[in-house]
Order: C-alpha cells, then structure tokens, then sequence
C-alpha cells in the first residue's frame, strides 16, 4: 500500500514537498491555505443563482447532486453575511467553517507551545459511534441536497 502512494507522491513533485515537509512546515502551509481560501471566497462575491456551472463530478455524470454539492456556495455566503443562506445552500459549510476556526486557533496554540497535538488530534482512532453518526447526516444532508435541487 505505502509503495504505491510513494509512487504517486515521487510522480507529481508538489505532492512529494508537501508530503517531505516537517510538522512546524505543515502547521504554516494549513494557515496559509485557510487565509487564501477565505480571501479568495471573499473577494469573489456572492453566487450567481441563475448560473449552472458545477466542478462536482458527480453532478456532471449524474446529474444528481452530491452530498456536498452547494458547500462552496455557502461558505460564500457565510462570508459575505448571508449566514441562512449558507445554511440553506448546505449545512456542511457550517460544518466547515467550524473546522476552519478550530485549525486557526489550535495550529498558532500548538506553534507556541511546540506540541504536535492537532495531527495527533486528527490522526486518532475514531469510535464507531461517531463514524455511524456522520453516515446518517451525509446520507441526510445528500437527500436535502437532492430534493432541492442543488
């Protein structure tokens, strides 16, 4: 298994330093990257109703959306202050942007300190329980999206 995603990483080289870089390297590139992600979101305004433009495979072959169809859309919305309307386009952009305040304040807390428990946070095992629990909401959250009509 690890020989074939050695493989995959020594092909494409910007997975291969992203891969190679050290932990205090990782926490700044996932900063950076929340930064240029919200700026980005930000900056291109809202989403234009009437457009059909999608990048979701799944939607394209299909033609039914996916679980997570919309989640780009909202956290627009979520930026620009529309915040029932991110919930509305999908819930999962609460969910990321939860995620995203987390990383934002843990990473700097975890630089301060010199610990690594964010990875290890992330890399636990995770309980059944909780594995279940995400399965039904996705499931959910895919036929909210289906019904109307992402």
């Amino acid at each position: 298994m690890f020989k074939k995603i050695n493989k995959i990483y020594n092909k494409v080289p910007i997975l291969n330093k992203l891969y190679n870089l050290n932990i205090r390297q990782k926490y700044f590139a996932i900063l950076i990257g929340i930064i240029i992600i919200y700026i980005y979101l930000f900056f291109s305004g809202l989403p234009d109703p009437n457009s059909n433009f999608t990048i979701c495979m799944f939607k394209r072959i299909t033609h039914i959306p996916c679980a997570s169809c919309g989640t780009t859309r909202g956290l627009k919305y979520f930026v620009h202050g529309y915040f029932y309307k991110a919930l509305l386009m999908n819930p999962l952009s609460y969910v990321t942007v939860l995620a995203s305040i987390i990383s934002f304040i843990w990473i700097p807390i975890d630089l301060v300190k010199k610990q690594e428990t964010f990875f290890s946070f992330i890399n636990r095992k995770v309980p059944i329980w909780f594995i279940i629990i995400v399965i039904i909401l996705t499931i959910a959250n895919w036929i909210w999206n289906i019904y109307k009509g992402v």
